[in-house]
């Protein structure tokens, strides 16, 4: 009875941790990266750019210090090695002498058609791997939200020209970026702003969104897609050796 408990406990304690999401809160703003990952109310892993460019002038600092101790440390060996440097001539010439007698044999490189026979094989094993995760995968992505998507981009260049230029181009990019990530994940747009400063030399870019997925989908999926490798192993081993499997595989 108290195994059924602990047993049942930590299938409780599983399906409460897989129920909850991964979510990933990502801000960009005056060329300032804001990254944070979150689970529940605990912040796995940050990360700010302005934080790190203060560390990196800090470490800078230090670095000069430390270059003038190593100059006053290399004088002072340069002088206590002036001593020894003939008896270093010497046995650098019985050295060179020895490895003279030596002779390496240099590899020999594969032949172009034998480069082009890996690069097949490793193409058709990447068609492999593709299909058999294709699932997997497409149920991984169909269920990451990309939400609360804030894009205000302000376009600017060298003239007016370049500037009008720079705004089309843009606009372009970012619609086309839009549309592509909305055959594979599910986006909600809080508003996209483009504009254009016939003024400013420089573009800003500006833009935040979160996105989430729930640990249960992310285990699921990836069991999904090792399991469909795991029998399709014999197929990739077969293309390798390029002989035909004699059993054939499930695919997913």
């Amino acid at each position: 009875m108290i195994a059924l408990i602990i047993i049942g406990a930590i299938v409780l304690l599983f399906a409460v941790l897989f129920a909850f999401s991964v979510r990933i809160e990502v801000k960009f703003y005056g060329g300032v990266l804001d990254l944070k990952v979150k689970y529940m109310f605990l912040t796995l892993f940050s990360l700010n750019t302005s934080e790190k460019k203060e560390d990196d002038a800090d470490g800078k600092k230090n670095k000069k210090t430390k270059k003038k101790k190593k100059k006053e440390e290399q004088i002072a060996e340069e002088k206590a090695e002036s001593t020894d440097t003939a008896v270093k001539d010497d046995m650098a010439v019985d050295t060179t002498e020895a490895s003279a007698e030596i002779t390496e044999e240099k590899p020999k490189k594969p032949k172009l058609s034998e480069r082009i026979d890996d690069i097949m094989i490793k193409i058709e094993q990447l068609k492999i791997v593709w299909e058999a995760s294709k699932k997997g995968l497409t149920k991984l992505f169909r269920h990451i939200y990309i939400t609360d998507i804030v894009i205000d981009f302000t376009a600017g260049g060298e003239d007016a020209c370049a500037a009008g230029v720079n705004f089309g181009k843009l606009n372009a990019i970012v619609y086309n970026v839009i549309n592509i990530i909305r055959i594979w994940f599910v986006i909600t747009i809080r508003t996209v702003d483009i504009n254009c400063d016939f003024t400013s030399e420089k573009s800003v870019y500006d833009a935040e969104c979160t996105v989430t997925l729930r640990v249960g989908t992310a285990v699921s999926a990836v069991l999904m897609i090792a399991w469909a490798l795991l029998m399709n192993l014999g197929r990739i081993k077969a293309v390798a050796k390029k002989e035909e499997p004699e059993i054939e595989t499930v695919k997913n």
